[in-house]
């Protein structure tokens, strides 16, 4: 997990590891298989499976499948925090396609999306009844979840996330985002602009996937509330650093929810998520 996608030689590097390692190769090849592109000529062979697929989609998967190995979804403990994740990167990942964001690229935006949570299931994993506690009061992530956590627990996600990036090599802006994306703004000044903008990313999506909550389709009713959710206080001041227009934000919404069934099953998570067109 220490390959950085800002690297040069990304591309060689990631292929290199993903050949050396079968069960990464045969991961891929399945995916360049999968209902993702039905239609398409079957492909059995690994350098066509990395082109069709492309190497940051490749990534985004394996990095998904590397934490179900060590945070199994099927507990359904686990499940609700693992939806929650994935529902925050498909956001993301909506996010930075339809705002042409290429420096973050959208299959970087659903790697952070899905990992910059991932101290919650550290905190599942080590306090699994407190945890349950915790997320039964349904908290807002963005401003409440943390400091929560840290009044139970004596310890935030993003710490417990931080510490897991350190133990797992993670490159550092990964690292960065983990441990900083609860931060008030004031203490990211001197952040990178490209980690303040990320940061800013993984915040709205995580603000718009606690709104849908259980929702499998974005309604009529769900879209007025998310639209006068993000017209003031925390969501306000995350589009405006963004310079995101609320429209942008519903275009994302929709395909993001049309792909959880999808993405839950590939990875195993217990959902309820029925196929929407």
């Amino acid at each position: 997990m220490s390959l950085s996608q800002r690297d040069p030689a990304y591309f060689e590097k990631a292929s290199a590891l993903i050949k050396a390692d079968p069960a990464l190769a045969g991961q891929v090849v399945r995916i360049a298989n999968s209902a993702l592109y039905a239609g398409q000529t079957r492909v059995d062979d690994l350098e066509r499976a990395i082109m069709r697929v492309g190497i940051r989609m490749v990534v985004a998967s394996l990095t998904s499948a590397w934490l179900k190995r060590a945070f199994d979804p099927s507990r359904s403990l686990l499940a609700a925090v693992w939806l929650d994740n994935l529902l925050s990167a498909l956001v993301a990942r909506g996010i930075a396609e339809r705002a042409g964001w290429h420096e973050i690229g959208s299959e970087a935006a659903y790697t952070y999306g899905m990992l910059h949570d991932v101290g919650r299931l550290v905190l599942m994993a080590l306090y699994q009844r407190g945890m349950e506690r915790v997320l039964e009061e349904r908290l807002c992530p963005v401003t409440a979840l943390s400091a929560r956590e840290h009044e139970v627990f004596g310890v935030s996600h993003a710490l417990a996330g931080r510490l897991l990036a350190n133990r797992w090599n993670f490159p550092n802006d990964m690292a960065m985002v983990i441990a900083a994306h609860h931060f008030p703004r004031a203490q990211r000044v001197g952040m990178p602009p490209h980690i303040n903008q990320i940061i800013d990313l993984v915040l709205i999506a995580d603000f718009i996937a606690f709104r849908l909550g259980d929702a499998e389709t974005l309604t009529e009713e769900l879209e007025i509330r998310i639209l006068d959710d993000i017209s003031s206080g925390a969501g306000l001041e995350l589009i405006t650093a963004l310079d995101l227009a609320p429209s942008t934000l519903l275009e994302a919404i929709r395909p993001a929810l049309g792909r959880m069934e999808q993405h839950c099953n590939m990875l195993g998570i217990p959902h309820r998520f029925a196929s929407k067109a």
